[in-house]
């Protein structure tokens, strides 16, 4: 049976490399929420001499894994697209908003990916893979310093939470989403726990029972997501 899986396409959905998005959100955490109602002024909370990033994380349903905002592109879709249409799908149930609504993300989503960057596109080595079918990843970092990234989320398909996590320990993640976390953070120079001696990785349940209460606004390709979840069609936001 296993020989089988190898000759073919398994559980991906095209032969030959299944191009997948993958998106880094991050801003700096601030003493004050800037981001919501505050007037005050906020100031970057540091450790040891530098700025805490916070990132955007997904726990998906079944799942006590955090993973990045993530799905397969259609054949002939740009990476730009992908990136966008995936973080609205998931983060923002895009195709279930209004009109209204669906322009107001489209505009806020586009000015955020005016200053992004693709920072890897590299082969994954993943469970799914066969020896017709594999995956390749397209990596977007995207940093959110005008605090553009709307707040009311809501759960995409398949999506239990949509959450800014603070890097102030190592959150639960896949294995082979580790590497591309500890890049984000070098590149942010911020703050990196990845670089440091820590307790195991805080699961989503213990991240929300350690922290305060904040407003409503909440955040499994833990070896990929199913293919039923990934493969979401392009919206049609452009």
């Amino acid at each position: 049976k296993q020989w089988y899986q190898r000759r073919v396409r398994g559980n991906l959905p095209r032969w030959g490399p299944n191009k997948m998005s993958i998106i880094i959100v991050s801003r700096y955490k601030e003493t004050a929420s800037h981001h919501h109602e505050s007037q005050g002024h906020s100031m970057i909370v540091n450790k040891q001499g530098k700025p805490v990033a916070e990132i955007l994380l997904l726990r998906m349903e079944g799942s006590e894994n955090y993973v990045f905002p993530q799905g397969f592109l259609a054949p002939k879709e740009s990476s730009r697209h992908s990136h966008q249409r995936i973080l609205l799908d998931l983060c923002y149930d895009y195709q279930n908003r209004t009109k209204q609504d669906q322009k107001q993300l489209v505009h806020s989503v586009d000015q955020l990916f005016k200053h992004h960057k693709e920072i890897e596109r590299s082969y994954l080595d993943d469970s799914m893979n066969t020896d017709h079918a594999w995956i390749e990843v397209v990596v977007a970092s995207v940093h959110d310093n005008q605090y553009n990234m709307p707040h009311n989320f809501q759960n995409g398909r398949g999506v239990e939470s949509v959450e800014w996590v603070s890097m102030v320990e190592r959150p639960h993640i896949h294995s082979n989403m580790a590497a591309v976390m500890k890049k984000t953070l070098t590149m942010l120079k911020a703050y990196n726990p990845y670089n440091a001696n820590m307790s195991p990785p805080i699961s989503p349940s213990q991240e929300r029972k350690d922290k305060p209460a904040e407003p409503s606004n909440s955040s499994n390709m833990p070896q990929i997501l199913s293919r039923r979840e990934s493969r979401a069609g392009p919206s049609t936001f452009d």
